[in-house]
């Protein structure tokens, strides 16, 4: 709020309970004073009361002889000085997007307590004093279908520079507007308000109830709160159409949605919390529902605002290793509660990191590095060297928030960003001045732009606003989304998704310039999906020399299908096979690979938009080598004695047995004489791995005893047989005797 404001704005009280705001700035004093509605209330300053800049309100609630606690100083709410001069008044910006024939404007970026006023057709058609939300204005007359309307703000020194605008054509594809829709999820008995979506902006919406009234809102935005004048009822039923009166253009209704009973309250939901803080936020609330926290014992009372899903409260230091415990309650009927613990935390002394650069009428900042659920607030020091909050009190819910600032930001002011962490003492990030912005050139898009895509990146002036329309082929260029560039690329969320052809185009701006549309940019179709790969899976082992690769897209039903795919095989990382393309999901290893090693494979779909984000990816192992195959002896030539053999190692040695093992000698008493003979003999192998050998038994068998009449055998006795086998000391673990990979064994009978 600012000097200029007349009322204050109080969330969570309770119905019937009396508010007091004070000043606990450098004049002490109650400020204003009234009686609650509930949840949220606008409490009008006392009579010949003003603000000050050196004001810090505080405020506590009154109901019966109960009264709770005065807001913490070190969060109380400090005042913005009044402009003294009109260069201190910017251009406003419009929350709503304009529409022809519309009658409800929300207009930002003012100083609270300013008058915004809204021309067109050469006279003021509406204005209203903007709250720290704004000015939503109603107009005596709808938007015109032809020519600019323009928005100022005005204070006590005089009026600020207007921004103009031309409003856009409905985008109707028949006779009447299309029904919003009623949310009925949280549409509960006792609620005072419900939640109307799918609405043009500016148009009139009429909620009619089954039990006997229809009520009027105007809305400004295409999704709000309906405020009610009496609660729901449980059993009756709510329609909802839109129009545009001016225009006489009307809607069809709704189809009714019926209030059910408050049974079964979900929880509440309370982010973590740290020793030491004294705001916490509670979520997952039904509009109007009463709050109960309990805090060690210590019990709080509140209410949630009829519009909204969520409240915050102030309350005394957590204690370090206690409990919170969250209830809602409407109709009488109470949620089980939600437990938090409260974890014990040094007080937060790193503060957040406020991005450069900041610009001249930007709508917003960015911090990066806040702690979690910490709270932060966006300060602007002017040149007299006074300081005051430009912005609300924002949960951090990640580590880089984005923070709505109002006024906008204004040249040479200097910005900082305090945060609240397990604390009731605040950081401040390193002042930032604002710089006057750079020229307002074309914006670009940052392509490409995929079918299914929900937002677009935007090249832009750091800090500018951004508008983006889209082309379908047979209805005109149409609002698309608009959003704020703390960053550049801007990120601006889309109010649809986007379909293969349609043209995209976006125009930015800042104070009160506008430029005009960039260059256009045509959506295709959106990327492959990373295929799933099938076998082998990874992981895999014992897979085949010459495997087959199968995978699968899993977009294969979707515009975004793959066409073709790319494969490649990697043995360790050198690749075997190198992003060859595939026309089907599956292929052939053409050559062999080598048993017992690792292996990657690797797809990436492709399709006329370009490839898959990332390749699929599997590992796997082939099988083991089986045993070498025996070496192979051919022949032994008795008469020659030469032993032949082929498949030993080239040039290596080769060690031939002979044993006469099993066979036996008679002697000269008829005895017949075991001959256990058994000798190697050592040879070499040739290039081709052959063997041809000499082994006559005279020479290599030793003399065998017979008895003392013929004394010794020598050679192999007629009818023996010599048992002829070889190696050349390979490995066999099949060979549990030896461990060596044996040839075959020739049976030479002697002669």
């Amino acid at each position: 709020m600012s000097e200029l404001s007349q009322d204050i704005r109080v969330q969570g009280a309770l119905k019937s309970a009396t508010i007091v705001i004070s000043s606990v700035g450098k004049k002490p004093r109650d400020v204003a004073k009234g009686t609650a509605n509930g949840g949220d209330d606008r409490i009008t300053l006392l009579v010949n009361e003003k603000l000050s800049c050196d004001d810090i309100l505080v405020v506590m609630q009154m109901l019966g002889s109960d009264k709770s606690s005065i807001t913490p100083k070190a969060l109380g709410l400090a005042v913005q000085p009044e402009p003294t001069t009109t260069s201190e008044l910017g251009a406003p910006g419009f929350l709503s997007h304009l529409y022809q024939c519309g009658q409800h404007v929300w207009a930002q970026g003012v100083v609270p307590g300013a008058t915004v006023e809204i021309s067109f057709d050469n006279k003021v058609q509406g204005s209203a004093i903007a709250s720290e939300e704004g000015a939503r204005i109603g107009l005596k007359n709808g938007l015109p279908k032809t020519g600019q309307i323009s928005a100022r703000q005005i204070s006590p020194v005089g009026p600020g520079p207007a921004i103009y605008a031309t409003p856009d054509s409905l985008p109707l594809t028949g006779n009447s507007l299309p029904p919003p829709t009623i949310h009925k999820p949280i549409l509960l008995a006792c609620q005072t308000a419900a939640l109307v979506s799918d609405v043009f902006d500016g148009a009139r919406v009429t909620l009619k109830r089954s039990s006997g009234s229809d009520e009027i809102a105007g809305f400004d935005l295409p999704a709000l709160w309906f405020l009610l004048l009496k609660p729901l009822e449980e059993g009756e039923s709510l329609t909802a159409k839109q129009d545009f009166p001016s225009c006489e253009i009307m809607g069809d209704a709704s189809k009714p949605v019926i209030v059910d009973k408050a049974t079964g309250l979900d929880k509440p939901f309370v982010p973590p919390l740290c020793a030491g803080s004294q705001r916490i936020t509670v979520f997952n609330l039904v509009p109007g529902s009463t709050v109960h926290i309990d805090v060690q014992g210590t019990s709080y009372l509140g209410m949630t605002p009829p519009t909204r899903s969520w409240v915050a409260f102030d309350v005394d230091p957590l204690p370090a290793n206690g409990k919170l415990i969250a209830v809602q309650e409407l109709c009488g009927v109470k949620s089980l509660g939600f437990t938090v613990n409260i974890d014990p935390h040094e007080d937060v002394k790193t503060p957040v990191t406020l991005h450069e650069p900041l610009s001249e009428c930007a709508r917003v900042v960015k911090v990066s590095n806040a702690h979690p659920n910490a709270y932060l607030q966006v300060w602007a020091t002017n040149k007299q060297n006074i300081a005051a909050p430009i912005s609300d009190f924002v949960l951090a819910t990640e580590k880089d928030v984005t923070l709505h600032v109002t006024p906008y930001l204004r040249r040479d002011d200097q910005i900082t960003v305090r945060q609240w962490a397990c604390s009731a003492v605040w950081t401040e990030s390193k002042p930032i001045k604002v710089q006057p912005h750079s020229a307002l050139g074309l914006p670009k898009l940052v392509g490409p732009i995929y079918s299914g895509d929900t937002s677009v990146k935007v090249d832009c002036v750091p800090g500018a606003h951004i508008e983006v329309s889209v082309l379908d082929d047979d209805k005109g260029w149409a609002f698309g989304g608009v959003g704020d560039a703390p960053d550049v690329p801007a990120s601006v969320a889309l109010n649809r998704i986007l379909v293969t052809n349609q043209r995209v185009r976006a125009r930015q701006m800042l104070c009160a310039l506008m430029s005009d549309w960039g260059p256009d940019a045509t959506v295709i179709r959106p990327l492959p999906q990373i295929p799933v790969l099938d076998s082998p899976p990874n992981g895999a082992t014992g897979v085949a020399l010459t495997p087959t690769f199968s995978w699968h897209d899993p977009g294969a039903n979707g515009e975004g299908h793959a066409d073709k795919y790319e494969f490649t095989l990697l043995r360790q990382s050198t690749p075997v096979i190198a992003n060859i393309m595939v026309n089907a999901t599956s292929f052939t290893a053409p050559n062999p690979l080598i048993y017992e090693t690792g292996y990657t494979w690797q797809v990436r779909a492709h399709n006329i938009s370009g490839p898959s984000n990332n390749w699929a990816s599997a590992t796997f192992t082939t099988l083991k080598a089986p045993p070498p195959p025996p070496p192979f002896l051919t022949s032994y030539d008795v008469t020659t004695k030469t032993l032949k053999g082929t498949g030993f190692l080239a040039n290596h040695a080769v060690h031939v047995r002979i044993s006469l093992m099993g066979s036996s000698v008679q002697n000269s008493y008829g005895q017949w004489v075991p001959d256990g003979r058994d000798v190697f003999v050592n040879f070499t192998s040739d290039a081709q791995g052959n063997l041809t050998a000499a082994i006559n038994p005279l020479l290599v068998l030793p003399p065998l005893f017979l008895d003392d009449v013929v004394g010794y055998l020598t050679g192999c006795a007629p009818s023996e047989t010599m048992n002829i086998s070889a190696n050349d000391e390979r490995p066999d673990p099949n060979d549990t005797a030896t461990g060596t990979l044996w040839s075959n064994t020739l049976h030479v009978t002697c002669s």
